[in-house]
């Protein structure tokens, strides 16, 4: 055996969290609705599997228009109690604001269900984007020019992955890049 091999065995043998936390299961999907389509990015929650806990994000669009229906993973009870959390319910509406590069949008939010029971979350907060806009462009941006949701001080950073499943919807919405 090599020196190497037998090191990468050995730190592995003793060390199989760190191996494990390297891998991170997610699932994609696309599906045609009968006025546009609907784009799912699933993410295991903390190292588990999509089958036991997830994080969802959810894109819906109607091929009539360019504007996009983006679900993120955040719920109401990322308001309560969050020090610097721009989700918050005025007059009976509720705010987020999202920042893409330098510039801060502030966002109408609706909340809608998530039944399914493995979900991290039983709900999501719904904004509408253009395709195309900054925060299009941040929400699939690969490097550091993330879309970050200001729901506390850090924020938490919001993507979807540019693949073959968000060119497929895109496609079908009759949205071009």
């Amino acid at each position: 055996m090599t020196r190497p091999l037998a090191l990468a065995l050995f730190v592995s043998l003793l060390c199989p969290p760190l191996a494990a936390q390297e891998i991170e299961d997610s699932a994609t999907s696309v599906a045609k609705t009968a006025t546009g389509a609907v784009f799912e990015e699933k993410i295991g929650i903390d190292g588990t599997l999509i089958s036991e806990s997830y994080s969802l994000t959810r894109l819906t669009c109607n091929t009539e228009s360019k504007r996009i229906n983006l679900m993120l993973p955040i719920n109401r009870a990322d308001s309560a109690g969050q020090e610097g959390s721009t989700l918050l319910q005025v007059d009976g509406v509720w705010h987020l604001s999202l920042k893409a590069g330098k510039k801060i949008f502030d966002k109408t939010v609706d909340f809608v269900a998530i039944p399914d029971k493995i979900s991290w979350r039983d709900e999501g907060a719904a904004v509408t984007i253009e395709h195309g806009d900054r925060i299009w462009k941040a929400l699939v941006s690969p490097g550091g020019d993330k879309l970050l949701a200001l729901t506390n001080n850090f924020g938490e950073y919001e993507s979807v992955s540019d693949g073959p499943h968000l060119r497929q919807f895109e496609k079908i919405c009759g949205l071009k890049r």
